[in-house]
């Protein structure tokens, strides 16, 4: 095990007894004592930010980044890791990240270390198998306590493959003692195949969010509902909950059609917010509102419960739907509000200038919130709405006045239009028809972005830092999971070293040379025959079941 893990509380607490306990230094230092990464990297970065990234800091900060499965954080502090005591915390980092050359060459910085032997036998791995096990098998030997997931589960294959059974057996051991303990890193793991196209073994790690332990859970008890596993939906009724924040809930609205297509009745829980737009789209579904349903005897009130439940996002594991589906459009605006709006752009609009629906960022509790959002002058300069003639209509709640003042400005020197329709927005009802009623929708990576999509609208999503996993892109524009939206990088300088790297990498996360197709296995190709039909991909007259219920497991949970 490394030292961080091993040692950490030991060699530092002289230190913290010395330095402030208020500094984010001193409280990222106790937090990764504690092996809470995550607030570690938060106080850690901020402290680097700050200047104070001495070897104690780099090393806690190169642990954090990996434990929480954020390598880019390090990007900023990339020449610091080329001392020998941090360089194999940069050198794991741009191997997460694909970039096999980078990480060859922060591992030649490296003192030796268990963790630098691992990272060097992990370069092997696509050898042939005797160079591969000659490499790999003797850190397992020598460092059966290594923390490093990923060395151990490419060790079991190796292993197995030269007949190696006490070294199979070992990697076994060691991954249920770390990785398959923590549902974050099954989560994490599951994020970074999503956003690379490995769809089918990314839904089904994804499933790893509803384990208790897992940081992103919102496991659910809906009374006497059984959670759907999979089970023949004939005759049943399902009800469909929409989860986790409300671009997710649009994102996956996509499957309701699928599911009325096979004859299966669905009732659906959603945030208020959405409830408008799916009562307008599937007006013959019933809706309950998420407020109420979590009441306490909410649904032994009813005569007539729904015989199964699913989260939205379990959908494409359970339902064996894991390809990009329904991607051009499955939600609609009201016709009567659309034309409402478009009237009222019309009567302003006399020169047939072209028209511009507006949102430059979402909530912004968290750290995570802000890195995706932008203030209104970047916006307008890396959208180009400063320089054109043009009609905006401002969606963005919460807008301030010096923002409105700034848009107002904008369109009077351009000889343009400017309308706030944000006061009028109480839901994605009114919302949706805005966007129907404009040319382009601009934005940031937020639920308006999910929607514009849903909609079948041109949409154009200004992505800033990390992008979700949903904007990953079939070509140099378009995304997979929406034919309408256009990905436009506009790269933050501390990061812009993340895409610049990695994009001149064959194999790196952000490249959009492999970013074309889905091929029947999951994975990304160049055959453009089979993605985004328009049918289900289901050939049965129902829901097929993948899994009978009580044999269902969690592809790798413990038992």
């Amino acid at each position: 095990m490394t030292k961080l893990a091993t040692n950490f509380s030991a060699d530092f607490a002289t230190d913290f007894a010395q330095s402030p306990s208020s500094t984010p230094r001193a409280l990222g230092l106790a937090a990764a004592s504690a092996n809470n990464w995550t607030e570690a990297l938060l106080h850690l970065n901020s402290a680097a930010r700050q200047g104070h990234y001495d070897l104690m800091v780099l090393d806690a900060l190169g642990e954090a980044a990996y434990r929480t499965n954020v390598p880019e954080v390090l990007g900023p502090y990339q020449n610091h890791y080329k001392y020998p005591t941090v360089a194999t915390h940069m050198a794991r980092a741009f191997l997460m990240l694909g970039d096999v050359s980078s990480c060859r060459e922060f591992l030649s910085y490296a003192k030796d270390s268990a963790l630098k032997s691992a990272l060097a036998a992990m370069l092997e791995l696509g050898t042939d198998i005797s160079k591969t096990a000659s490499e790999v098998l003797p850190v397992a030997e020598k460092h059966p306590d290594l923390y490093y997931p990923e060395y151990w589960r490419a060790l079991s294959a190796v292993a197995d493959a030269v007949g190696r059974d006490d070294l199979t057996h070992l990697s076994e051991r060691r991954s249920k003692a770390f990785a398959y303990k923590d549902a974050n890193i099954h989560f994490n793991q599951a994020l970074r195949m999503l956003a690379k196209g490995e769809f089918r073994a990314g839904w089904r790690l994804y499933d790893w969010r509803l384990v208790p332990s897992a940081s992103q859970s919102n496991r659910t008890e809906l009374g006497r509902i059984s959670m759907w596993e999979g089970e023949s939906l004939k005759n049943k009724t399902l009800l469909i909950y929409l989860e986790q924040g409300l671009g997710d809930g649009i994102f996956a609205l996509r499957y309701i059609q699928t599911f009325l297509d096979q004859g299966v009745s669905l009732e659906i829980v959603a945030r208020p917010t959405i409830i408008p737009l799916i009562q307008t789209t599937y007006p013959n579904i019933k809706i309950h509102n998420e407020d109420e349903v979590v009441v306490v005897g909410y649904w032994e009130k009813m005569t007539a419960a729904p015989d199964f439940w699913v989260y939205g996002l379990s959908i494409p594991f359970r339902a064996n739907l894991w390809r990009p589906m329904n991607t051009a459009k499955f939600v609609a605006a009201s016709a009567a509000l659309v034309s409402k709006c478009a009237q009222r752009i019309r009567n302003q609009n006399s020169l047939n200038l072209p028209v511009y629906t507006l949102n430059w960022h979402g909530r912004i509790d968290t750290e995570s919130d802000r890195s995706r959002a932008f203030s209104i002058e970047e916006f307008a300069q890396v959208t180009g709405i400063e320089q054109k003639p043009c009609v905006l209509i401002s969606l963005q709640k919460d807008a301030t006045r010096e923002e409105i003042n700034f848009l107002q400005e904008l369109c009077a020197k351009n000889a343009g239009q400017f309308f706030n329709a944000a006061p009028e927005l109480d839901d994605f009802g009114m919302t949706s028809a805005w966007i129907a009623a404009s040319h382009r929708l601009l934005t940031c990576d937020t639920s308006v972005a999910h929607l514009g999509g849903a909609l079948g609208h041109p949409t154009t999503v200004f992505v800033r830092n990390k992008a979700i996993w949903q904007w990953l892109r079939k070509d140099h524009e378009t995304a997979v999971w929406y034919d309408s939206v256009f990905i436009q990088y506009a790269l933050a300088p501390q990061i812009s070293w993340l895409f610049t790297t990695i994009n001149n990498q064959p194999n790196g996360r952000a490249n959009n040379q492999v970013n074309n197709q889905i091929n029947k296995s999951g994975e990304l190709n160049d055959d453009k025959s089979d993605i985004h039909s328009e049918k289900s991909q289901l050939s049965s007259s129902e829901i097929r079941p993948t899994r009978l219920r009580g044999q269902f497991r969690f592809a790798g949970r413990p038992e």
